[in-house]
């Protein structure tokens, strides 16, 4: 049973992006968002990555990038609402097939790479992201402050979510990806910024990126200072 003192925080990790760390990642893990095999990764991986969730129980959704495997789906691309649902949808669905296979429903949705960030920051992406998690009855999983969570809360379905291994600004923003201190190497800087965050009250789930080379020892630091810190590890 579980301890009714404590407090639930959700950790998370992007996976079946090809790295095949799942097996490790797993026992630290609440929930995963499943590479769809375009930014990367591929069937297999989605299928070895499902199997694995199943056995420890882990909360399952899909995590659609762009088309672009040589930029790992972090380069934005301009599309708009049309151009997202058709970029979209079919990832979603791959997964979603793939988890009814192995017995798993998909449980929420978290776009990946620059699609993450062009969908939180545009009115008309951010809008039709909403749609699509409704109709697919998922939470969605996005930054605090973005426009994905003033048209989802509403709904019920947002999950503001925080980084681990990723640096943030004054304000709190994510630093861009090629400026100094945006990535976390230091687990020990990973599991104090984890804390902080999941004591600030705005966070629901905790990501740490799969494919970071120190993942598992980051991953293994942040669920070691949630549990010391009498948080629960649960699905948000």
């Amino acid at each position: 049973m579980s301890d009714p003192a404590k407090t639930g925080i959700d950790l998370n990790a992007d996976v079946a992006e090809g790295f095949g760390t799942e097996k490790l990642l797993a026992p630290l893990c609440s929930s995963w968002n499943i590479c769809c095999g375009v930014h990367a990764g591929g069937s297999g991986a989605i299928q070895s990555t499902l199997e694995w969730a199943l056995q420890y129980n882990i909360h399952c959704g899909a995590h659609p990038g762009h088309d672009d495997r040589a930029n790992f789906g972090r380069l934005a691309r301009k599309l708009n609402r049309q151009d997202l649902r058709q970029l979209i949808v079919p990832q979603l669905e791959t997964v979603a097939n793939a988890a009814q296979r192995v017995g798993l429903s998909l449980w929420h949705l978290k776009l990946h790479g620059a699609l993450y960030h062009q969908a939180g920051a545009d009115h008309e992406l951010a809008g039709e992201t909403v749609n699509i998690a409704l109709e697919y009855s998922l939470k969605l999983f996005g930054l605090p402050g973005s426009l994905l969570e003033v048209l989802a809360s509403p709904m019920g379905i947002f999950v503001p979510e925080g980084f681990a291994d990723r640096g943030l600004d004054e304000n709190g923003a994510l630093l861009p990806r090629d400026a100094p201190g945006a990535l976390l190497a230091d687990p020990y800087a990973s599991a104090t910024q984890a804390l902080r965050l999941a004591h600030s009250g705005r966070i629901r789930s905790l990501c740490v990126h799969g494919d970071s080379p120190n993942a598992i020892r980051t991953l293994n630091a942040v669920h070691t200072i949630l549990v010391e810190n009498h948080f629960l590890i649960s699905p948000p």
